[in-house]
């Protein structure tokens, strides 16, 4: 015989069981928003994998076969791999030929045409430096003793070059040097080493204001970014604070596109970096690094909206005073991780130095609880009770109010909870007793199990298709955001779970128009504790025995 009613039950099982497949789908494909940070080369200032003393400063880091790493202070470029291994130093000389020199930016020559670039052993430089007084420089694998040699040198006009970008467009391939000195301008140098001179509006933003002058240069795909920072006009120190600095966007014709971002959660941006698509949930977003408080703020590339910090799974922003550089790797130990940031610091005032890493990790996991009860069994005699305590013992922090239920007993027994809503925390376990009844007899309430006037589709029945109803809904609710859809499939899960027990799905109908008698049935079952804080739910299988 036809029963209606047993097939909506099935219909809504499927459901129900095919949306938290779904539901846990995409869950899983939730990108992580927790990042993780590894030191790998300091002065000392700071625990890392490898320590080195001259290691103060670091500034510009460009990639080759390896990752080279300017330091500011010492005049060195460290030569290593993503590990902290230092292959050798080059060494970047001064403006003046004797002491240190004062490197900040490089850059890796790839790409450019042939004979560009040519340094006085007749190859072309393999990697280029600019640096604080006014000079660039280049190296290649026959430079002498592994020291750079000077090719543009600008000390006697006060240039102050802070950062140095590699340009390649229809004319040809240049250098573009951000002079935070006497010059406050965006340079250009052609494979020769000669100045290109100004252009009418090249790297220009005529609405800039007063004291400012640009600080760093990032070439990233079609788009020039120049960061400019207010600035003392005699000693050339930056003016830190919040909401200090602009991020303009040029094309590779040098003309000005749009003024990116001002102020707001920039504190001397210096270091820019697109993330790529593996990078979390901040994957394909332009980031760009604060000297002035260490942060990393999260852009849209396109509308550049602020869509936040870098944080670790404290929920904490991370943060390196003095930060610098920001680059990803280019996919090997040699390179870096492709999916990896790696970033420079000039930690204490640029007093010391950290190279590190900083990488999307899995997500948090969410504070939960476990039900753990004294004993798995419970054994009573019909007519009596029996119960066993349960502790309720959360992880990772958890901390709410869980309320307990029973399902799954036998006819003619009841559970009680000594306190039903327990509240719990992360520093101890909490504890109720559950309370298991039985009776000698069991009289169901009046209509129990009845069918409506009508057929299946009245009564209780309803229920199940008003929940239909919502879980029909889901499936075309595909445009919305995943956040918003798993909340509703909660909802949606839990009127479904409502709906079967008000139905009585699986249940038995009853032909009877009176209350039955059933006498508590012996012998040993199982019933389920069920434990529910907001949307976590965990739950413990009991055996019952009545004797």
């Amino acid at each position: 015989m036809f029963d209606g009613r047993k097939l909506v039950c099935r219909w809504i099982g499927k459901v129900f069981v095919s949306s938290l497949l779904m539901g846990a789908t995409l869950a899983g494909s939730q990108q992580s928003a927790v990042y993780k940070q590894t030191n790998i080369i300091s002065d000392g200032a700071v625990p890392a994998l490898v320590t080195d003393p001259n290691f103060v400063d670091p500034w510009g880091i460009s990639i080759g076969q390896e990752l080279w790493i300017n330091t500011n202070v010492t005049g060195f470029s460290y030569v290593t791999d993503d590990a902290g291994n230092i292959a050798f130093k080059a060494t970047i000389p001064p403006a003046s030929g004797t002491g240190k020199g004062s490197p900040t930016g490089t850059v890796a020559v790839n790409g450019a045409p042939a004979g560009s670039f040519l340094l006085s052993n007749g190859q072309p430089a393999v990697f280029l430096f600019c640096s604080l007084d006014g000079t660039i420089s280049g190296w290649n694998l026959n430079s002498t003793g592994n020291v750079a040699e000077t090719k543009v040198n600008n000390s006697a006009n006060k240039a102050v070059y802070t950062d140095m970008a590699l340009l390649t467009n229809s004319s040809g391939t240049f250098i573009l040097a951000a002079n935070f000195g006497a010059g406050h301008s965006v340079e250009m140098y052609d494979g020769s080493f000669h100045s290109v001179g100004s252009q009418s509006g090249f790297f220009v933003d005529p609405n800039l204001p007063a004291g400012y002058a640009p600080y760093a240069i990032h070439t990233i795909g079609s788009t020039v970014y120049v960061t400019y920072m207010l600035r003392d006009r005699t000693t050339f120190q930056e003016t830190l604070g919040a909401g200090t600095g602009i991020v303009d966007a040029f094309d590779v014709n040098g003309q000005l596109v749009k003024r990116a971002i001002t102020g707001g959660n920039l504190n001397a941006p210096w270091g820019m970096a697109m993330a790529p698509a593996g990078f979390g949930k901040f994957g394909g977003d332009l980031l760009v690094g604060n000297f002035g408080d260490g942060v990393i703020n999260v852009y849209d590339p396109t509308s550049y909206t602020l869509l936040g910090q870098l944080a670790d799974a404290n929920g904490n922003v991370i943060a390196n005073s003095g930060l610098w550089e920001l680059v990803f790797g280019q996919g090997s130990a040699a390179t870096g991780d492709a999916n990896t940031l790696y970033f420079s610091a000039g930690l204490n005032q640029e007093k010391d130095g950290l190279f590190g890493s900083i990488a999307a990790v899995g997500p948090a996991p969410a504070g939960s609880f476990a039900v753990n009860p004294s004993a798995t069994t419970i054994t009573v005699t019909r007519g009596q009770s029996g119960n066993v305590t349960l502790s309720l013992v959360p992880s990772n922090g958890f901390t709410g109010t869980v309320q307990l239920a029973c399902s799954g007993l036998p006819a003619g027994t009841a559970c009680q909870f000594s306190s039903p809503s327990v509240t719990i925390s992360g520093s101890g376990t909490a504890q109720t007793t559950l309370t298991v009844s039985s009776s000698t007899t069991y009289t169901p309430p009046p209509g129990y199990g009845l069918r409506a006037p009508g057929g299946w589709m009245k009564g209780g029945s309803g229920i199940a298709l008003a929940a239909i109803t919502p879980a029909a809904g889901l499936l075309v609710l595909g445009t919305l955001r995943r956040r918003k859809f798993l909340t509703m499939l909660g909802v949606v899960a839990l009127g479904l779970v409502v709906s079967l027990g008000a139905t009585g799905c699986g249940g038995k109908n009853s032909s009877s128009s009176g209350g039955t008698t059933v006498a508590t049935p012996t012998g040993t079952s199982q019933f389920t504790v069920t434990a529910t804080s907001g949307a976590t739910t965990t739950s413990t299988v009991l055996t019952l025995t009545v004797q």
